[in-house]
């Protein structure tokens, strides 16, 4: 399963708007090297990156470094992977993963 990063901004300013890169939980994992999220490139192989997570909330997880709008994200099946490993895409539920302003 897989779905994209959610990016919103969660308090517009005059000054300016920022970017909140928000994850489904599920995909940010903890090992011996720290948080990380695996990160599905063009050609359906993967790579895991390390993120820094700023805060997370029921179901949903703030990154603050790591990741930028547009990545795609697995949320399930991490036990089997490793970088480089080649994936299957499952579409998501319709509707998640829309970018919204």
């Amino acid at each position: 399963m897989r779905t994209r990063i959610i990016s919103y901004d969660p308090s517009p300013s005059t000054s300016g708007s920022s970017t909140t890169i928000v994850v489904p939980s599920p995909a940010v994992q903890t090992g011996q090297q720290g948080t990380y999220v695996f990160v599905v490139k063009p050609d359906h192989t993967v790579e895991l990156r390390t993120v820094t997570i700023a805060r997370t909330r029921g179901t949903e997880s703030v990154v603050k470094s790591g990741l930028s709008v547009g990545d795609t994200v697995v949320t399930d099946g991490h036990l089997r992977l490793v970088s480089g490993s080649r994936i299957s895409v499952k579409e998501s539920a319709p509707g998640a993963g829309k970018v919204t302003q």
